[in-house]
């Protein structure tokens, strides 16, 4: 688990870093075309670039919520696996008392019933 959230830090760091440097080569690029007078040809690739670069932002945040979300609902899920489990043995553990409470009850009347008996011979 916490390996996961590793990668996911590291991978969104990562992707932040890099979405910096491509927003930044988008803009000078951009300075650039309207520096030469090329707005006129309408050059509209880099509001393309700027745009699916934030979709592509998007995308990914979504990604790393819902690998979260799915490292959460584990988490949880194993945790109620243990509370089952702790469940399951002290219901176990409360049967075997009853169990040997009972038994114990069952020699002690063993024993009175063969005590009335050596009385009765």
């Amino acid at each position: 688990i916490r390996m996961v959230q590793k990668d996911i830090n590291i991978l969104s760091q990562k992707l932040k870093r890099t979405e910096a440097i491509t927003d930044e080569t988008v803009f000078r690029l951009s300075d650039e075309i309207r520096a030469k007078g090329k707005k006129k040809e309408k050059d509209n690739t880099h509001v393309q670039s700027y745009k699916l670069l934030t979709e592509m932002r998007q995308l990914f945040d979504n990604l790393v919520d819902t690998a979260r979300e799915t490292g959460k609902a584990q988490n949880h899920g194993r945790d109620i696996e243990s509370r089952s489990e702790n469940l399951s043995a002290r219901i176990k553990s409360t049967r075997l008392e009853r169990i040997l409470n009972d038994l114990a009850q069952v020699k002690n009347e063993n024993k009175e019933l063969k005590g009335k008996i050596k009385e009765m011979s």
